[in-house]
C-alpha cells in the first residue's frame, strides 16, 4: 500500500481512458483549488493547525467550507473516470495492475479518505 500505487493507477486509467477516445481532465490550478489541497494534505500529515489555515483561505477565495469532504472523496484513485466506464476499466487490468489498484484504494482509503 502507498503511493506510488496510487499514481500508477492514475496513469493506468489515464491510458484506458485515451485508448478509448476519451479526454483527460486536465486539472486547473486555482488559488482556491489550491487551497483545497493543500487542506488535504495537511490533513493527511496530521497538521491540524495548517488544515485550519487552507481552510480559512478557501473560505476568503469565496470556497464553502461544506465543499471539503466532498474533495477528499475526489481524491480517490478512479475519481476523473466516469462510474460507467469503471467495470470495463477493471476488467482491462491484468491480475498485478489489479493488485496495484486495490492497493492504490486501500492507501487512499487509510491516508487520505479516513483523516
Amino acid at each position: 500500500m502507498s503511493e506510488s500505487d496510487y499514481y500508477r493507477v492514475k496513469e493506468m486509467m489515464f491510458d484506458f481512458m485515451a485508448k478509448a477516445g476519451i479526454e483527460r481532465p486536465l486539472p486547473v490550478g486555482t488559488n482556491k483549488s489550491n487551497a483545497k489541497y493543500y487542506y488535504r494534505q495537511a490533513l493527511r500529515y496530521g497538521d491540524k493547525t495548517a488544515a485550519e489555515d487552507h481552510k480559512k483561505r478557501f473560505t476568503q477565495l469565496g470556497g464553502d467550507p461544506s465543499e471539503l469532504p466532498r474533495h477528499v472523496k475526489l481524491a480517490h484513485p478512479l475519481s476523473g473516470l466516469h462510474k460507467t466506464l469503471r467495470f470495463d476499466f477493471r476488467q482491462s487490468l491484468t491480475p498485478e495492475q489489479s493488485e496495484v489498484l486495490e492497493r492504490a484504494v486501500d492507501w487512499y482509503k487509510e491516508e487520505v479518505f479516513t483523516r
